[in-house]
């Protein structure tokens, strides 16, 4: 890489080897926007910057901690599914959750960030824009593995909230992306 450029720190990246990968994955690019929008809000000077600079990393650790939530979380549901393990369905449960709470960081984050872009001037507003299409990809990722979860039956209302947050993040990029 030449100078000035930038690498993920490497317990972002997902190791090939490690599953689960998607739930790790999509906190983890959610964690990248929050970054991203922080430093947007930094290099700004309006009225409120320095909230949603300190907001932006207050969500990317929570996005880091579920990265973490969710990998364990899924390793002991599939421990549960291959034993006799009588909390299977509170394991199930729990992998659910965690991308359902990667679903609402990542959502939080996106609407940051179209606030930020809507605030920005054109030397940071695109990187606020990018960080709000990153983080609404990350949440239809999250709500994917919401409803691939073998603990949501059709008419599960952790489905409903993750479709509903799916839907807020990407509106919420579409806004952001009318800025520029």
């Amino acid at each position: 890489m030449g100078s000035g450029s930038h690498t993920i720190p490497p317990r972002d990246v997902p190791d090939a080897d490690t599953r689960p990968l998607a739930g790790r994955a999509a906190a983890a690019s959610a964690a990248t926007a929050a970054r991203i929008v922080r430093a947007a809000a930094r290099a700004g000077s309006w009225d409120g910057s320095a909230g949603a600079a300190a907001q932006a990393a207050s969500l990317a650790r929570r996005l880091d901690e579920l990265a973490d939530r969710d990998a364990a979380a899924f390793a002991r549901a599939r421990g549960a599914l291959r034993g006799d393990d009588p909390a299977v369905a509170a394991h199930l449960a729990e992998a659910a959750e965690a991308p359902l709470a990667i679903c609402e960081a990542g959502a939080d984050t996106a609407a940051l960030a179209e606030q930020v872009a809507s605030r920005s001037d054109d030397a940071v507003g695109p990187d606020a824009v990018a960080a709000a299409i990153l983080a609404a990809g990350a949440v239809a990722m999250a709500a994917h593995l919401v409803n691939v979860n073998l603990g949501v039956l059709p008419g599960d209302s952790r489905a409903a909230r993750a479709a509903l947050l799916e839907e807020a993040a990407a509106r919420s990029a579409d806004e952001a992306r009318r800025l520029t």
